[in-house]
């Protein structure tokens, strides 16, 4: 719904805006497997959680991340989904795009997968 952008364009230099400190409602490395769907900046939430699912159960962990973002230039943490995928098989990750095609050379069977 996107009702925090528009509030916050409205907001002039020097307007407060009171803001709570996370909460933590799950511990989702107790889980062996895990399927996230984000978009935008909401990957650095969705990364912690698949590393933190992975770093727990090494061999038989399983994190499937479903990324959507515009274009794949506004993928955020690129290199450090990368280097995740190298090093844990357990790793899955598609990214789909909503404006824009995949990237010259993309596979959308790969590792990672692209889709639009």
């Amino acid at each position: 719904d996107e009702t925090l952008t528009p509030h916050l364009a409205e907001l002039s230099a020097g307007s407060f805006l009171s803001v709570s400190s996370p909460v933590q409602t799950l511990d989702a490395s107790a889980f062996p497997g895990i399927l996230v769907i984000a978009g935008g900046s909401a990957v650095t939430v969705a990364l912690q959680l698949c590393e933190a699912v992975l770093r727990r159960h090494p061999k038989r962990g399983r994190a499937h991340l479903v990324l959507c973002n515009r274009t794949a230039d506004d993928v955020l943490l690129r290199d450090r989904l990368d280097a995740l995928l190298g090093r844990c098989p357990g790793f899955h990750l598609v990214h789909c795009l909503s404006e824009a095609p995949p990237p010259r050379g993309a596979s959308s069977s790969g590792r990672p997968a692209w889709r639009r």
